[in-house]
């Protein structure tokens, strides 16, 4: 579909020059015709690469990694397909016209009509010259039909209904800013992988919903990692091979245990805090817990819960470490204090390993293996990393009552909220992080969205500023903005009819969105812009003449390409075949309907309205500079793009 435009774009100029060497009495050569539509075609298949390949580029700024990526793919598929064009299928063209498109071979199905060759010349073979002929009622086949087509009863028509059109697409605009205002909403659960009818999506959405797993999602709060930049190494795969650690001292002080301590207990003690629903931030027994005291051996203590599926909703570190000291006051030992002097030294003693060993050995003869297991699990449970005799990570667990991964924004940004003003009552100040997974797709759909924005906003400058590059024309670079943006627009305001929401694969779209929807309006402007004609009109059905099949072919071509899309089980890949095709259809619809009479409405009424004078300047500049070395070598001056009526 991408480089199917540029192929049409040298393609067709090599007719048009031919047809325009042919009609005016002689037989072009082969050279001559190739060298001025690759000139031609040159600057056009430039101006849609450039600005295809910057709108894709600039979003390597995206924070998300597999959108950045496949944007730089995007991008140099793009550069690449123009390389190609302008070198293989350049020369590719050149040898058939000079080799094979006088001779007829592989030619059967047909038979050899009088006065017409067998089939048509090239390659060709069952009956669809035999068809095209019945069709034309025998006639000889006329050249350049369609070209005529787009210059007389289409471009006719067009200039005929141009201030209905105009007001048509003005009020289509308004509906489709309207629609997309008050029908789209942000997506309140996952996109799903496959069509909710698939078997396998079927057998998922029932286990989901029908059958529940006992399995509460749990926020992990944690001390240790630098405020700013936690990672300080990441592989290709963003798994963290090494982190950078951060202030920890207030969290290991006295004053830091005891908060942390009372944190821990706050479920216990606090009304309210701890129950089955998500009324409260903690799930688990409503109440505190009946806790008894246990001796499994001499020198041992410990408390545990009378009932062993009562769910205290957390592990905590601290807790064991002030049992321990609780244990060693019992025993006549030290430390007997708590909040220890050194949080450090206790941990690492042997006395305390060999309390927790104890311990989790004892839960796990009671029959209470999974709080053991739990406790010690790096996700569900708590612990300390210590490192040259100091604490340099802790963190503690707790169950949460929401339930999902994936939540609406507003829903995730409040349970985000709660929970940050859970902590800090008990650990303001410490430099810690609560973390679980639903907080990194509410921020990844917040990032996204204001990254689907910023890089509309970006491309759409990026297309202006490239626009103004090629064509030297303000004014005329501005009818491009106005057409592309309302393209995007129209894309949107169609979201509610065909129920699409702002999800992840939505939003994705968004960010590719300028990209595919800038070749065709580029294409008509830069042949608007080149055509020598001072009258609008004129200069507009020149635009048609030239760019008018150019367009309407790579335009058919790319839809059809994405018309297989729509036949995938994939619901990403369906989604975008949807995303292409209806943005190639508002493009080419536009470009032909919306632009066309917006150039003869209100196009540059001068040659000269709305040129970048600094760029005249340097080219006069330059252009004189090249005539008098020119003279002094008894050279001919060479030619000037644009013209050199408009650089005097």
């Amino acid at each position: 579909g991408i480089g199917a435009d540029d192929v049409f774009v040298l393609n067709d100029a090599y007719k048009q020059v031919q047809h325009e060497e042919e009609s005016g009495g002689g037989e072009a050569s082969v050279i001559m015709v190739f060298t001025k539509a690759y000139r031609r075609a040159f600057s056009a298949m430039l101006a849609t690469t450039s600005t295809t390949a910057l709108a894709f580029l600039l979003s390597v700024t995206n924070p998300i990694p597999a959108i950045a990526d496949f944007c730089v793919f995007a991008a140099f598929i793009v550069i690449f397909d123009f390389i190609w064009c302008i070198t293989f299928f350049a020369s590719s063209l050149a040898v058939y016209h000079k080799y094979m498109a006088k001779r007829t071979f592989l030619c059967f199905g047909n038979r050899k009509v009088p006065g017409e060759e067998c089939c048509a010349t090239g390659f060709c073979c069952g009956g669809w010259p035999m068809l095209t002929r019945k069709l034309r009622g025998g006639r000889a086949r006329q050249a350049n039909a369609m070209e005529e087509f787009f210059v007389g009863p289409f471009f006719n028509c067009i200039n005929r209904a141009k201030v209905p059109l105009v007001i048509f697409w003005t009020l289509l605009l308004i509906a489709a800013i309207v629609s997309f205002t008050l029908g789209v909403e942000i997506a309140k659960e996952n996109p799903e992988g496959l069509p909710s009818d698939h078997p396998i999506q079927r057998a998922q959405t029932i286990q989901r919903e029908y059958f529940v797993q006992e399995s509460p999602e749990r926020v992990n709060v944690i001390w240790g990692l630098d405020e700013k930049n936690p990672a300080e190494k990441w592989d290709s795969t963003s798994e963290v091979k090494s982190v950078r650690y951060g202030d920890i001292s207030k969290a290991v002080s006295p004053s830091g245990q005891r908060g942390l301590y009372q944190l821990c207990q706050a479920p216990d003690r606090e009304k309210g805090r701890r129950c089955q629903d998500t009324s409260c931030l903690v799930k688990g027994q409503q109440g505190p817990c009946t806790m008894e005291e246990i001796n499994p051996k001499p020198g041992f203590k410990f408390n545990v819960t009378k009932e062993p599926l009562c769910q205290t909703g957390r592990y905590c570190i601290m807790e064991q470490v002030k049992h321990f000291t609780d244990n060693q006051r019992a025993h006549n030992k030290t430390p007997s204090d708590f909040p220890v002097s050194n949080l450090a030294q206790v941990l690492g003693s042997n006395d305390f390993k060999t309390y927790l060993t104890t311990y989790f050995q004892t839960l796990s003869s009671m029959g209470r293996h999974w709080d053991a297991t739990n406790f010690r699990s790096g996700q569900h449970g708590s612990g300390v990393v210590l490192e040259g005799g100091s604490v340099k990570y802790m963190w503690v667990t707790f169950n949460a009552t929401f339930e999902g991964a994936f939540l609406p924004p507003d829903e995730g940004a409040k349970i985000m909220k709660d929970w940050d003003n859970f902590v800090d009552k008990f650990c303001e100040g410490m430099n810690y992080f609560q973390v679980h997974i639903m907080y990194l797709f509410k921020l990844l759909q917040d990032v996204m969205l204001k990254e689907a924005v910023k890089s509309i906003l970006i491309s759409l400058f990026v297309g202006f500023a490239t626009l103004v590059a090629v064509t030297w024309n303000w004014y005329i670079a501005l009818f491009g903005l106005f057409n592309i943006s309302a393209i995007i627009i129209y894309f949107l305001g169609l979201w509610p009819l065909i129920q699409w929401d702002l999800d992840i694969f939505n939003i994705i779209f968004l960010i590719m969105s300028v990209g595919l929807a800038v070749d065709y309006t580029v294409h008509l402007l830069h042949a608007f812009n080149e055509c020598p004609d001072e009258d609008r009109g004129d200069r507009t059905k020149s635009a048609l003449a030239e760019m008018g099949l150019t367009v309407f072919s790579g335009a058919i071509t790319t839809l059809l390409a994405a018309f297989p899309l729509f036949f995938c089980q994939s619901t990403f890949f369906k989604r975008f075949g949807t995303f292409i095709f209806f943005t190639i259809g508002f493009s080419i619809l536009l470009a032909l309907f919306f632009l066309i009479p917006l150039l003869l409405l209100f196009g540059p009424w001068r040659h000269d309205l709305g040129d970048v004078a600094p760029f005249y300047w340097l080219a006069r500049k330059l252009r004189s500079r090249k005539s008098e070395k020119g003279l002094s070598s008894n050279a001919a001056p060479p030619e000037v793009i644009p013209p050199p009526s408009r650089l005097e």
